[in-house]
């Protein structure tokens, strides 16, 4: 059965955790607190919501002697070289996710812009720098009276320093390499947040670890529990084999920080140094191009990861001011039969464009998937979607229909396949592509998409696939679905066949009658080299072979056993 009870409750906000019920004065951890996670948040609680400065500095110093180990700066400072004005530039700085968690170079990380401080309440919640605080060690915090403006009992903010005594000494080292714990609150997890977990794994798990540890190849399972909370965070997991991140709860787990193609641009990627040149394209045209990408989480050579039992959420809405490509995951591998493998067991992935980009070797099951534009895509090997929800939601931006796909597979594999799932949209959704092509005359990748026994709604409308007027490798085409051009199969001509390209095999509406699609998009007239040509753009198929089950659809992945068929992922 479909797995829909409770899943995808898209009014879940994130938002700084913060203690916002306590009385004004406050502070997280309290003065000579022990045994405090080294990716804690700090808090300070007002009279009332306090409001964000644009000057001064929260800053941690070790107690020990004095060395300065994180400055958050609100001023315009940390975007000095940025000429834009679309996006706010206080409040807004570097952080190196995965700085010093990775043995294969002490300055490698993923590289994005945040925001540091943010209100919940009447309750001020700044997150430091990733990784700055360590294990077993002393610290004090200090404020600048300009950071935050309000009252505490009723006197104005005057910033806090070394005499005001708001000191913290962090907890040991976790006990395992291999079983970690998160929760936002209480004392028995080792880490408060996800990424703290991740950077402890990739420290001492990745391929790039000492052997010693016992845990840097796939033959090894390391598991990361998250407790019930909200975890608003970038993530980054590189170069880990078989990791499992499982929640407690699937709606109550919610990961994910806002992240957008204007602010991060880019799909991104870890490296040695923050990139420097400015952006020449889009809507923020001058902003700082880092390097990181717009993913809510980015996962790079992980081979078998497992996410299973909650929420990934990227919330940023799509604004006609902005660029809105906003992925909850890019999951970055090779484009080969030995590409890493990505599992999804009762998840739901939360975002309006792009949702998941995917390459190498996924399976999906029991999950959710919701948003609007392109929001399932990416240079996959083979991408199954089993007993899933499809879900279209309202676009911010534009009343236009939207897209499920856009698939930029790799020729020669099964490309995106949906078996026995369902695709729903929300009351206010009126209608939906099943797929528009990204292919252009140059591209390589091809449009694999086959649905097989899928459930649809009525608001995918009846031509199911949209062509317009675009060019690819196929032709130009004649369509009337805006400039989009036509689909590239691989094959000569770039027609859909029964094992590439578009395809279609026993839609059903919602309650499970067959569905007529006799309006679909099937032959159709293309312009090959300016002489019009009738080619299957899409096709309808009169068997489900070959695309039936797990072992069919992932029969090429090799790196299991090195040769063909050694996966096949079991529930």
């Amino acid at each position: 059965a479909l797995a829909q009870a409770g899943a995808g409750k898209l009014s879940t906000q994130i938002s700084g955790s913060g203690n916002v019920n306590d009385v004004a004065g406050t502070r997280s951890p309290a003065a000579n607190e022990a045994n405090v996670h080294t990716d804690t948040r700090l808090s300070l609680s007002f009279d009332a919501p306090p409001a964000i400065g644009t000057t001064g500095k929260v800053s941690v110093y070790r107690a020990s002697d004095d060395v300065l180990v994180d400055s958050i700066d609100l001023s315009t400072a940390p975007s000095a070289s940025d000429t834009q004005a679309v996006i706010p530039r206080t409040n807004l700085e570097i952080d190196a996710l995965g700085l010093g968690a990775m043995p294969e170079s002490a300055t490698f990380a993923r590289y994005v812009w945040y925001r540091p401080l943010s209100v919940k309440g009447s309750t001020a919640s700044v997150k430091l720098h990733n990784n700055r605080l360590d294990f077993g060690t002393t610290y004090y915090v200090t404020v600048d009276a300009s950071a935050l403006a309000g009252t505490i009992k009723g006197a104005s903010f005057a910033g806090i320093t070394k005499a005001d005594g708001w000191k913290f000494t962090t907890r040991a080292a976790p006990a395992s390499f291999t079983t970690l714990n998160v929760d936002d609150s209480g004392t028995a997890a080792d880490f408060r947040t996800l990424q703290g977990a991740l950077n402890w794994v990739m420290k001492n798990c990745s391929t790039n670890s000492p052997a010693a540890n016992g845990c840097n190849t796939v033959a090894t399972p390391k598991v990361i529990h998250l407790g019930s909370g909200s975890y608003p965070e970038l993530n980054i997991l590189r170069k880990v084999s078989n990791l499992s991140i499982v929640g407690e709860s699937r709606d109550g787990v919610v990961v994910g920080e806002e992240n957008f193609e204007s602010l991060n641009s880019g799909s991104g990627a870890s490296s040695a140094a923050a990139g420097t040149a400015l952006s020449t394209s889009g809507k923020t045209l001058g902003h700082r191009v880092l390097g990181g990408g717009r993913a809510s989480f980015l996962i790079e050579t992980a081979d078998l990861l497992t996410l299973q039992n909650f929420t990934l959420k990227n919330p940023h809405e799509r604004s006609t001011a902005l660029d809105n490509q906003a992925e909850t995951i890019y999951f970055n591998t090779s484009t080969t039969a030995a590409a890493a493998r990505l599992v999804a067991k009762q998840m739901n992935f939360l975002s309006q464009q792009d949702t998941l980009q995917l390459k190498g070797y996924s399976w999906f099951y029991q999950s959710l998937v919701a948003g609007n534009v392109d929001f399932i895509w990416g240079s996959v090997m083979a991408s199954l979607f089993e007993d899933c929800e499809i879900r279209s939601v309202v676009d911010t931006a534009s009343s236009s229909p939207g897209f499920v796909l856009q698939s930029r597979a790799t020729a020669g594999d099964k490309g995106f396949v949906f078996l026995n799932s369902m695709l729903t949209a929300d009351p206010a959704v009126t209608g939906a592509y099943l797929a528009r092509s990204g292919g252009t005359t140059t591209t390589a990748y091809t449009d694999n998409i086959a649905f097989v026994n899928t459930r649809m709604d009525a608001h995918i409308l009846p031509m199911g696939w949209c062509v317009g007027n675009g060019t690819s490798k196929t032709g130009v085409g004649t369509g009337s679905c805006g400039s989009n051009p036509p689909p590239w199969s691989g094959t000569a001509d770039g027609a859909a066949t029964d094992t590439a390209g578009w395809r279609e095999f026993g839609s059903m509406d919602l309650g499970g009658a067959p569905l007529d699609v006799s309006a679909r998009l099937g032959v159709a007239s293309v312009k090959v080299n300016n002489v019009a040509t009738d080619l299957v753009l899409a096709r309808p198929l009169t068997s489900a072979a070959g695309l039936s089950t797990r072992a069919e659809v992932f029969q090429n992945s090799t790196i299991a056993t090195g040769a063909p068929g050694g996966w096949v992922p079991a529930p």
